[in-house]
């Protein structure tokens, strides 16, 4: 009877099964004691061996009722406590594809009194082919485009670190969006409250899909 305790799934019969467990276990204390006191009046004579024996049942009997009693409810803590931690949830968005807006390329260049090596002090050479790109999303006349931005390399004729045209400012370091579609944005929604829920939609109209949290940050 004892050994299906866990298998119970009505919260009164496993209420009920404790309590039978509780009496049992108690009796069997007592019992316990008895013997106990039975050996010791006994001490010296061989009935004493077989008080001993049923005490050693009785002792594996009560570890059985400790085992049924919480065994099951302690195998939950442990499988609860090894369970592996909840993933903390993903911030942030990953790149984006936008197959709907045109590109508009821009080259940016170092300007010529910056065209010296800043290791030696030689002067810099554009390096043929080789500029470093980013993407941006920009907005020009209410239409939205893919801006890359190419920025030139150039390398010393010494052989030192080739040095990069500077990138264009922007609000948030490795941002994907300008700072003059962050102003669209911001005057849209507190000048001529649009929501950002809003502006997603009109954006989509228009080529454009982003997430309003995407518009928030």
């Amino acid at each position: 009877m004892f050994s299906t305790v866990e298998k119970l799934d009505d919260p009164a019969l496993v209420k009920q099964a404790a309590l039978l467990l509780e009496q049992e276990n108690a009796r069997l204390h007592t019992r316990l004691q008895e013997l106990v006191a039975e050996i010791a009046r006994l001490k010296g004579n061989d009935g004493h061996k077989q008080l001993q024996l049923e005490i050693v049942k009785l002792q594996e009997q009560m570890a059985t009722l400790r085992q049924d009693m919480f065994g099951a409810s302690s195998k939950k803590r442990k499988a609860k406590d090894e369970s592996p931690a909840p993933r903390p949830p993903q911030t942030g968005h990953g790149f984006r594809q936008q197959t709907e807006l045109p590109v508009e390329e821009q080259l940016h260049e170092l300007p010529e009194a910056d065209r010296i090596c800043p290791d030696c002090g030689a002067p810099l050479a554009e390096w043929e082919g080789q500029t470093e790109d980013s993407e941006e999303i920009t907005v020009v006349e209410r239409q939205f485009v893919v801006k890359k931005n190419r920025r030139k390399k150039y390398r010393c004729q010494h052989g030192c670190a080739p040095v990069t045209a500077p990138a264009p400012l922007k609000l948030m370091v490795g941002g994907r969006y300008s700072t003059d579609f962050a102003v669209y944005v911001a005057i849209a929604k507190y000048l001529y409250h649009l929501p950002l829920e809003r502006q997603v939609r009109m954006y989509a109209a228009n080529g454009l899909v982003v997430d309003s949290q995407t518009l928030w940050c």
